[in-house]
């Protein structure tokens, strides 16, 4: 799946949009231990899928943002500055 992180790098507060999702959608944030600092699941009817995540409270470093929905997984680097 083909997943976009907009903009990258940010301030904490970002776009991500997911091409062909339709079906459910969850999604998981984890900083660089792998610890989980965000999660949603959520069951989208249109055919692309987009949400603002905000991470503004939690440290400036990098993190992957995960997103599994019926057509797969894809992982996408974020970069909080």
């Amino acid at each position: 799946i083909n997943i976009s992180v907009i903009p990258n790098p940010n301030n904490g507060s970002f776009t991500l949009k997911v091409d062909d999702a339709i079906g459910k959608v969850i999604v998981t944030v984890v900083d660089i231990h792998g610890k989980e600092v965000y999660s949603s699941s959520e069951t989208n009817t249109s055919a692309a899928y987009q949400t603002q995540i905000n991470l503004n409270n939690l440290a400036k470093q990098m993190y992957f943002v995960k997103v599994k929905t019926d057509k797969g997984i894809s992982v996408q680097k974020v970069s909080v500055q």
